[in-house]
């Protein structure tokens, strides 16, 4: 009898992780049939494939992720790590136990390393991308970060270079557009190798809510996704904008700019969170209180500390007193 307890982590593809005498299977949750646990290590379910691995050995006191490939440096050795190949749901071996790592199937590919280079495979067990990187990270759906030595490009699924192997530093911004280090400044490059940004940045970070913020010259602004800086490099923090608000801090002083770059809420608080429902909380001299998107003030700011709750009600705290209020300030 496979007990609650036996399984490990989510639910995917129909089938949820299970554990038999210190050896790992699967369970098929619709038919309740099991796949013959004999596996020292497995991955979830994912595009009707499973990872699953034979002669991993894990250390003792040693943290091991098994949602992520990556191990920690210098725990485990070739050997402690086993094989890894992959199964159908059948539990038939699909691709061969060959592999030092792999990760799971995304958009037809796997992520696989052999040896000490790393490279990519479809689910009939074909190489796609060769294997014969330093390493490789999934960008997008349809791109592949590459590197050899310290040098840095850009593939697609189908291994078509989009960017050579001559930059510093990759990282996806969102779907569609690629931060890149070059000569210790980033700009951007669009899904399909175009320059959009020139390299004028000494930082660029995710976009969120079509904004995405900038470092020059240690101080923080933000760009559109247009790649135009509408917001000037001028504040010492930025925080990504929520809900059309975006919490910015010059001189230690707090406040919230809109999109256009116009400061609608000033900056003369000694704190503040960023909007969520409407709300923010704010501080001054260790007194938290409440403020909506114009600045209104709909809790006082006497609290030692305030929480807001999932349903948008407050709870402040004087002391050992608690104190209720609802979303418009007035008290419970």
């Amino acid at each position: 009898m496979v007990k609650v307890e036996d399984f490990k982590g989510s639910i995917s593809d129909g089938f949820a992780l299970i554990k038999e005498k210190g050896k790992w299977g699967f369970i098929d949750i619709k038919e309740n049939n099991i796949t013959e646990a004999i596996y020292e290590n497995a991955y979830d379910f994912s595009e009707g494939l499973a990872a699953v691995n034979i002669g991993y050995k894990e250390k003792k006191k040693t943290i091991f992720s098994l949602n992520h490939i990556q191990t920690q440096s210098n725990s485990y050795s070739d050997s402690n790590l086993g094989k890894w190949g992959f199964i159908d749901a059948k539990g038939k071996e699909i691709i061969p136990l060959i592999y030092d790592e792999v990760e799971s199937f995304e958009n037809g590919l796997a992520i696989v390393k052999l040896n000490i280079q790393y490279g990519c495979i479809n689910k009939l067990g074909d190489t796609i991308i060769p294997i014969e990187f330093d390493e490789i990270i999934k960008l997008t759906n349809a791109l592949y970060a590459v590197r050899n030595n310290s040098k840095w490009g850009i593939l697609n699924h189908d291994n078509q270079v989009i960017l050579p192997i001559e930059y510093d530093n990759i990282r996806a911004l969102d779907q569609i557009s690629i931060a890149i280090l070059k000569d210790k400044y980033y700009g951007i490059f669009s899904s399909v190798g175009k320059q959009v940004l020139p390299f004028i940045y000494h930082n660029i970070y995710h976009f969120c809510e079509g904004m995405a913020k900038v470092k020059l010259n240690g101080k923080y602004g933000f760009i559109n996704d247009a790649f135009q800086l509408v917001v000037p490099a001028c504040y010492d923090i930025v925080e990504d904008f929520s809900e059309g608000l975006a919490v910015v801090s010059m001189t230690k002083n707090w406040g919230f700019i809109n999109k256009q770059s116009v400061e609608v809420i000033p900056l003369y608080y000694d704190y503040v969170s960023c909007f969520k429902n409407g709300l923010a909380t704010v501080c001054i001299n260790d007194k938290w209180g409440v403020i909506d998107k114009i600045g209104n003030e709909l809790v006082p700011l006497k609290f030692n500390t305030i929480k807001v709750c999932e349903d948008g009600t407050f709870i402040g705290k004087q002391g050992i007193k608690q104190i209720y209020f609802e979303k418009n300030g007035n008290y419970l």
